[in-house]
């Protein structure tokens, strides 16, 4: 008689947590349909910016470069480190991760960065360092 009592309860209680479970399963499909039986349209790339554009810099400095996705829906968001950065060429100007160009050369280069399908490019210019600047006349100037 007394593994029937054990085999009553323990069959109860299992039936209790399946009723349990099933409510709370059912519970949790309801919140899950939404108010408006809607579901938000998709947040889609739709161009990138790369700022600053045609920039000019000095053999061995650096330029950080920026980039601004804009969405489908209107909304921006700062990408910089999240999509590709690619130099058209790598002896004049390289570009981390993170968009940093260093120039190398004198030249011109164009870095694009990339998301996916969609990409935007800069032009950097790499110029000659300032060595001296020359003030002419060199005679004195008398006040008075």
């Amino acid at each position: 008689m007394e593994i029937n009592a054990s085999a009553i309860r323990l069959n109860t209680q299992i039936r209790r947590a399946m009723a349990f479970l099933i409510v709370i399963s059912v519970c949790l499909s309801i919140a899950g349909c939404g108010s408006a039986g809607t579901s938000p349209s998709p947040r889609n790339l739709a161009s990138l910016a790369v700022t600053p554009a045609n920039s000019s810099i000095v053999v061995g400095s650096t330029q950080q470069l920026t980039a601004t996705g804009t969405y489908s829906d209107g909304s921006t968001s700062n990408l910089t480190s999240s999509v590709s950065w690619a130099s058209s060429d790598s002896s004049i100007t390289t570009v981390s991760s993170s968009g940093l160009a260093t120039s190398l050369a004198l030249g011109a280069a164009v870095v694009t960065a990339t998301s996916g399908s969609i990409n935007n490019h800069t032009n950097l210019t790499v110029s000659p360092a300032l060595v001296s600047i020359a003030v002419t006349p060199t005679g004195s100037i008398h006040i008075g």
